[in-house]
């Protein structure tokens, strides 16, 4: 159990870096001077939640961890509906594509963390 919450922390460390990559690239090479702080901010916290969630129910069921896995994918695009209804700049092409790019990937470390449990369980 203590193993996947390392491999948790692995992965959001993985996600950390990748936006700060894309920090650099929207801002050095693009040359965007608005400010992308809330959408970082959503898609971290919604992918540390995403992910710990999935360690938490790895421990109990494993057996059902795809269902899980959608359920979570699920409310993890129900959350990204409500937030871009309520994030007003979200209209400028930049800030939507940051978002979109920003939550398919956190959407791959998810899959790809799920993936690993199911085929690599514990013993």
């Amino acid at each position: 159990m203590k193993n996947n919450f390392v491999k948790v922390l692995f992965y959001l460390f993985l996600f950390l870096i990748l936006i700060m990559i894309h920090f650099g690239t929207v801002k050095f090479v693009f040359g965007f001077e608005g400010n992308l702080l809330p959408v970082y901010g959503f898609t971290f916290s919604i992918c540390t939640v995403a992910l710990f969630f999935m360690a938490a129910a790895n421990t109990v069921f494993h057996k059902q961890l795809g269902f899980f896995y959608i359920g979570v994918i699920s409310l993890k695009l129900l959350s990204a509906i409500v937030f871009m209804k309520n994030f007003k700049p979200i209209e400028e092409p930049e800030y939507k594509f940051s978002f979109i790019i920003l939550y398919l990937v956190s959407i791959v470390l998810i899959t790809i963390f799920t993936a690993r449990l199911l085929l690599y369980p514990e013993k």
